[in-house]
């Protein structure tokens, strides 16, 4: 899954998330809220702002991740058979893992690279 699609159900789940908060505030299971509706309007959407905002915390660390891992790793495993040419470059793409299956033969280039500055 992309970045922008990362972010689109953060959004979405953050929506989700001040919603359900928000009407669990306002059916006051505990008695808390203010007898003023505009108060207790107030009160509840505060308590849900600040629990959709937790989730947009943890919803940001999830969306700024590529790939499907947390790291910066690399790995290759590669066969070349005559004049083959099999190159992988990780440049300062971010974080993530790359990696590359290539058999080349022949006279065959195999580039895959990521990042500023890698493989084109």
């Amino acid at each position: 899954m992309g970045r922008s699609a990362k972010w689109v159900v953060v959004v979405l789940a953050a929506a989700v998330v001040f919603g359900v908060a928000y009407g669990l505030a306002r059916s006051d299971p505990f008695g808390w809220l203010p007898e003023k509706d505009s108060d207790a309007v107030a009160v509840a959407g505060a308590f849900a702002g600040a629990v959709a905002a937790a989730a947009v915390a943890a919803g940001a660390w999830w969306a700024g991740t590529a790939g499907s891992g947390g790291g910066g790793s690399v790995s290759q495993t590669a066969r070349a058979r005559g004049r083959a040419r099999i190159v992988q470059e990780h440049g300062n793409g971010g974080a993530g893992t790359v990696r590359q299956r290539a058999d080349g033969r022949g006279d065959s280039e195999i580039r895959q690279g990521r990042g500023e500055g890698a493989a084109e």
